[in-house]
């Protein structure tokens, strides 16, 4: 399966908090698909879920600091994950990438780097929204100083998950 890499989405970068209030004004609304979609196919497995949505899912061996990335080519969507990471962490990257894939169908390529702890924007906050609620739900709560533009977030994801065993 040949995937071309191209990326549309324009790279701009903007907070997603400001004097401690979330910008991401789209959380209820990402709640809400959450769960339909897990309603839908019960379950909340990433994996399953990506089965159920027709997404290819492959571990694989990132060079550099990439944990995951979502190519879309010719209506084929594919998530790779770094096979590098721990199980948390790649079923938090996994969940994220699905989080780009239902929200943002109209860019062709995302992709995570870990240990950024800059604000990378509006997409990445709601694809970290995502995660936590496919993985953890609105019941737990996230450190406030811990941003959802951050892949640090999904650590936090993945440590919560991991305690907890939701």
């Amino acid at each position: 399966m040949g995937f071309l890499l191209v990326l549309k989405a324009n790279p701009v970068k903007i907070p997603v908090f400001r004097n401690g209030v979330l910008l991401v004004s789209r959380a209820g609304k990402i709640r809400k698909i959450v769960k339909k979609l897990t309603s839908k196919y019960s379950t909340t497995n990433p994996r399953v879920l990506a089965d159920c949505l027709g997404i290819f899912v492959v571990g694989t061996s990132f060079e550099g600091r990439i944990s995951g990335a979502l190519i879309t080519d010719k209506g084929k969507r594919l998530i790779g994950i770094n096979s590098n990471l721990p199980y948390p962490i790649q079923q938090a990257v996994l969940a994220h990438e699905l989080g780009h894939a239902v929200l943002h169908p109209e860019y062709d390529y995302h992709f995570l780097t870990d240990y950024t702890h800059f604000c990378a924007g509006k997409l990445e906050a709601e694809a970290n929204i995502f995660a936590k609620e496919l993985l953890i739900g609105s019941e737990f709560k996230i450190d406030e100083h811990c941003d959802p533009g951050g892949s640090h977030y999904l650590f936090c994801i993945a440590e919560i998950k991991a305690k907890h065993e939701c």
